[in-house]
């Protein structure tokens, strides 16, 4: 199971220094955590990612790591090149209730880092459940280059039309079908391949418009959960 997990404003620490660490930081403060880096020592890489993006390092001894690792925060993540570091402060985390990663031992964490990799709005996610990073990066990757720029526009234009929907229909099994509907007409599809994001809005609320006054049957296809 993957779940989009919500770390914004979530204070989450990174011990480590090597080559994911700098990975580890981007993916983070992306998520909109507050990051800091704890730990003996860091490759250039790591550090520059940290001055970039203005996180915090907390250099400490190796026998204090443990400690500093968890001062005031709400998240660790071990992405040391020392597998034991991560079952020595696993048994923190459990006692202090801290949620818990360890980059190379799934059997640790509380949760197993899909590969993840972005499109606009679209977040393609691909895990092996800790099997085989190497597979889900290179899956993550091919996925990520079928995403079209209309799939990208209609992320935007379902947006709009969820909201216009939950404003005008009060029925959710309706407001599923006039959802659908936008995304199975032909002009709404015709608009979002020539990039006319405004022509599609326009089509996409007389939909929903038609949907409220009860003018709209539903679609064609069989109708499956709404996104």
């Amino acid at each position: 199971m993957i779940i989009d997990y919500d770390f914004h404003g979530k204070r989450v620490t990174i011990v480590g220094g090597g080559h994911e660490t700098a990975r580890k930081l981007r993916s983070f403060v992306k998520a909109g955590a507050r990051v800091r880096l704890v730990g003996p020592s860091f490759d250039n890489e790591a550090v520059e990612a940290a001055r970039e993006l203005r996180v915090p390092i907390v250099r400490c001894p190796a026998s204090h790591v443990g400690r500093r690792a968890f001062d005031s925060t709400d998240v660790v993540a071990v992405v040391a090149d020392d597998p034991a570091l991560g079952r020595r402060l696993r048994t923190t985390a459990t006692r202090r209730r801290i949620l818990f990663y360890a980059g190379d031992d799934p059997e640790v964490s509380d949760w197993v880092q899909p590969a993840v990799r972005f499109a606009g709005p679209i977040v393609v996610g691909v895990s092996t459940d800790g099997a085989s990073p190497i597979v889900a990066r290179a899956l993550a990757d091919r996925l990520v280059r079928a995403v079209r720029p209309e799939d990208r526009l209609e992320v935007r234009l379902q947006e709009y039309a969820r909201a216009l929907a939950r404003r005008r229909i009060p029925s959710p099994s309706k407001r599923r079908e006039a959802l659908y509907a936008i995304h199975e007409d032909h002009g709404v599809r015709a608009a979002l391949r020539r990039g006319d994001l405004g022509v599609a809005k326009e089509r996409a609320t007389r939909i929903v418009l038609e949907a409220a006054r009860g003018r709209r049957g539903p679609p064609r296809r069989a109708l499956r959960r709404a996104p």
